[in-house]
């Protein structure tokens, strides 16, 4: 019936949206589809989950045998296993995740803004996340921690290393992670979407 309203979430892009809605609400949800790839890989994302415990994040992989997640401060979450050492996911975060199967992993929630957003990466190795919208010359990019960045390495075995001037990585990409090792402690700023 026409003379009905129905409020709802009427964006098309977003992860609630509702196609029955004839009145815009401000029920609009967005995710970011983060690719898990089978085996191991490394995964970030641009968005701060609404309730930011890493059961939520990776809630929608339960019934993917076999998933295991691993920060950059070595906590794993193994749920097969009931094994939970990182609680919740810090805005930045990388992750080095396991799941025997391919799967797109929705993660709703606001953006992160990148330049406002510090990402402290110990003295030694780490994962990193990319928390930007799209993909940065990874000079460019780094910028703020350059001077102390000793290797970067992505899920490939491709490298970024300042010691012997190799780049093999170019451009960081949008829901990847990357280990870094570090010369020294310092904090990340990356720039603005």
């Amino acid at each position: 019936d026409s003379s009905c309203i129905y409020y709802g979430c009427m964006d098309p892009t977003a992860y609630n949206y509702d196609p029955s809605a004839n009145a815009p609400d401000s029920s609009c949800v967005y995710a970011h589809n983060v690719i898990l790839q089978q085996g191991w890989s490394l995964v970030s994302t641009y968005r701060q989950p609404v309730n930011s415990s890493i059961e939520e994040m990776f809630s929608q992989t339960h019934g993917y045998h076999e998933l295991v997640v691993k920060n950059g401060l070595g906590q794993v979450y193994y749920p097969n296993y009931g094994v939970n050492q990182i609680n919740n996911v810090v805005p930045g975060e990388g992750f080095q995740v396991r799941i025997v199967y391919w799967f797109s992993n929705p993660v709703v929630g606001e953006l992160i803004i990148p330049e406002q957003t510090p990402i402290a990466l110990p003295q030694g190795w780490g994962i990193v996340g990319y928390p930007r919208t799209s993909n940065g010359q990874i000079d460019s990019m780094l910028t703020t921690i350059l001077p102390n960045v000793t290797i970067i390495k992505d899920d490939q075995g491709d490298v970024y290393w300042t010691q012997f001037n190799l780049n093999q990585i170019d451009s960081l990409e949008t829901g990847e992670g990357y280990q870094i090792k570090m010369s020294q402690s310092d904090t990340l700023y990356y720039p603005a979407n």
